[in-house]
């Protein structure tokens, strides 16, 4: 065992294979989710508001986190930081503290785009201002946090780099930074579930889960021990922007549903009786009645048919030679 502790093998120990996997995978669904939207606001609703620019500002946001991660995992994110040389661990660092503005960025999005959409609903007025606070509570709330955060250091370099002199947040200090963001986090959840156009919304984790997981962020093996933490952190923001974009894909799933029945139902077969085709589209004409042959009959119905239409022509025949007597019988008169 060495001095940390951590036996040889267990310094060979990475998750960045996971952490990247699930990376692109919250991002791809995140990413495809906002894209449907759009297409659907701008070519079947011909309306984007600013619920759709805000989500759109989300997916970036996501986009942009997913390339800081893999930045993070090139300087040991998910390996413990005694396998890490003091450069790298600087490095991951210095990315990890630009991954958490950009998620209090996108958290914030996603929940003012939700808000942006209710307003945008046909609802009753003592519901409109409860939704303009939230709004306005979560960018100011957001704002704050996020200035909090950025400025923990005096200089800013200090957050990465402890041996930069300066003056810094105490430990206890941000967590209560990242702990009043979760509080935000289960509050809007709660405020925004109370509307069921927004039911979805509740697929996010248990308020209780979440406050836990966001304080395990500040240990003193970063890059070790906030793996769990990042994972539903990054799965919460995916869910969040897939949650926030359903409601809005509905309009869409009608138009190519709708699509989809006319396409099959112009290659399946014409429904008509056997012997007789009424148009109904107008009652005022009379029903025209076309008579079947025998090469549109199917074989069972030939069947059937083919006694009769037998003895429907020899009576035909015998009609004939009794007209043609009769005939001669006439002239020989």
């Amino acid at each position: 065992m060495s001095g940390s502790g951590l036996s040889l093998h267990d310094r060979d120990d990475n998750h960045g294979g996971g952490i990247i996997a699930s990376e692109v995978i919250t991002t791809f669904l995140a990413s495809m989710t906002v894209a449907l939207r759009l297409a659907t606001r701008i070519w079947i609703v011909r309306n984007v508001g600013w619920d759709d620019y805000t989500i759109l500002f989300a997916a970036f946001g996501k986009i942009i986190g997913s390339g800081l991660v893999i930045v993070e995992v090139h300087y040991g994110f998910g390996r413990h930081n005694v396998a890490l040389t003091h450069w790298q661990l600087i490095e991951f660092m210095k990315y990890s503290y630009g991954e958490w503005i950009q998620t209090f960025q996108t958290l914030m999005f996603t929940k003012i785009s939700i808000c942006f959409f209710l307003l945008r609903i046909p609802v009753e007025k003592h519901l409109i201002r409860p939704i303009q606070g939230a709004t306005v509570a979560l960018i100011i709330s957001n704002i704050v946090l996020t200035l909090l955060w950025i400025f923990q250091c005096n200089p800013i370099a200090s957050v990465w780099n402890k041996q930069t002199p300066g003056s810094c947040f105490t430990d206890g200090q941000l967590q209560r930074i990242i702990i009043s963001q979760a509080l935000i986090s289960i509050i809007s959840d709660f405020m925004l579930a109370l509307f069921p156009i927004v039911l979805l919304w509740n697929v996010q984790i248990a308020p209780r889960l979440k406050a836990v997981l966001n304080w395990q962020n500040v240990n003193s093996d970063p890059t070790w021990e906030s793996v769990n933490n990042w994972y539903w952190r990054s799965w919460e923001v995916c869910i969040g922007i897939v949650a926030a974009c359903i409601p809005a894909l509905r309009p869409g799933y009608r138009t190519v549903s709708a699509g989809i029945s006319s396409y099959l139902s112009h290659r399946s077969p014409r429904k008509s009786s056997d012997f007789a085709l009424v148009d109904s589209r107008h009652p005022s004409h009379p029903p025209q009645i076309e008579k079947p042959t025998l090469s549109t009959l199917p074989l069972h119905k030939l069947r059937t048919i083919l006694p009769w239409e037998r003895r429907r022509k020899r009576s035909q025949r015998k009609q004939i030679v009794l007209r043609s007597m009769e005939l001669a019988w006439t002239g020989l008169r």
